[in-house]
C-alpha cells in the first residue's frame, strides 16, 4: 500500500517501528476497505513518510 500510494518503499514492520503504530493496525488500515483510521494515526504515518494526507488516502464516492 505505502509504496503504491506514496512512492516510499517501506515494509509494515519498518513503518510500525518508525511510528509506534502496531503492525496489526497498519495491516488493517491498508487492507480493510472501510477501516476507520483515526486522524492522529494518519497524521503520524504522513509525517513519517513525508507525504500529504491526500497522497496517502483515497476517498470513496459513496
Amino acid at each position: 500500500m505505502y509504496k503504491a500510494r506514496t512512492g516510499n518503499k517501506i515494509t509494515v514492520s519498518e513503518l510500525s517501528d518508525l511510528t509506534g503504530i502496531s503492525k496489526s493496525v497498519l495491516d488493517s488500515m491498508s487492507s480493510r476497505k472501510g477501516y476507520n483510521a483515526t486522524l492522529d494515526k494518519v497524521e503520524i504515518i504522513c509525517k513519517t513518510l513525508g507525504v500529504r494526507i491526500e497522497e496517502l488516502l483515497e476517498l470513496d464516492d459513496d
